[in-house]
């Protein structure tokens, strides 16, 4: 997932300015939520049900986890690159297929 959050925010057209923190970390776990949840359930989905649960419960824990670890640098890269309409674009992103649009 870090490579994720990297790989989307390379992409940013680096400025001087700096953008809003909390606008740029709601981005990062947006576009991050949206694309994990995209290549999850339709896995957790094929699973047959009894194995569904423990799935989910995996796939919740080590998502936490790959994101807490890569979401200050995703936020750090969002805050200098300044592109407030790639990252209101991000944050109002309903479906990964929106949010991957955000950035290419």
């Amino acid at each position: 997932m870090r490579s994720v959050l990297v790989a989307a925010l390379i992409s940013l057209t680096l400025a001087g300015c700096k953008g809003d923190p909390q606008q740029c970390e709601s981005a990062c776990r947006n576009y991050a939520t949206l694309t994990h949840w995209k290549k999850v359930d339709p896995e957790i989905a094929a699973a047959p049900p009894e194995k569904r649960e423990g799935m989910k419960k995996r796939a919740i824990s080590e998502f936490e986890n790959k994101l807490e670890d890569g979401i200050d640098q995703c936020v750090a890269q969002c805050v200098s690159a300044h592109n407030e309409d790639q990252t209101t674009c991000m944050v109002e992103a309903k479906s990964a297929e929106a949010v991957q649009a955000c950035v290419k």
